[in-house]
């Protein structure tokens, strides 16, 4: 078992899963851990967050995969996420923030807000004549 110390690895967090038969069991049980967020180490945090991830992918709930893929700072996957759970207006805006305006473009078409992808075109052109 993990040291207290360090807290808990990916595979402690899966060990305290094994007697949970469903998804939505480990979901709940690991969102509870959650709630006490400001309790727990860095690592045992991380190690949750992961499984929940895990789980939320295998559920193909990957909007809600990418939420907590966000928040812990991976912008590109979660851009990925967000556009397999076709929330293609969250991926464009993270994408836009991120700096990555080629795929922001991408996806606000695919989001169906043309008029924004046209606009992100324009500003590109307009930036690389000014260079």
């Amino acid at each position: 078992m993990a040291n207290k110390k360090e807290g808990m690895s990916k595979e402690d967090v899966y060990k305290h899963l094994e007697g949970l038969k469903t998804n939505a069991l480990k979901e709940t049980y690991l969102n509870s851990i959650l709630k006490k967020e400001k309790l727990l180490s860095p690592k045992t945090r991380d190690s949750v967050y992961s499984a929940l991830v895990d789980i939320y992918e295998r559920g193909k709930n990957f909007g809600a995969a990418a939420e907590l893929v966000e928040k812990s700072g991976d912008t590109k996957r979660a851009i990925d996420l967000y556009e397999k759970g076709k929330r293609f207006n969250k991926a464009a805006e993270l994408a836009e923030k991120s700096g990555d305006t080629k795929r922001a473009i991408d996806l606000y078409e695919k989001a169906g807000k043309r008029m924004k992808a046209n606009i992100m075109k324009l500003k590109k052109k307009l930036t690389k004549k000014k260079k």
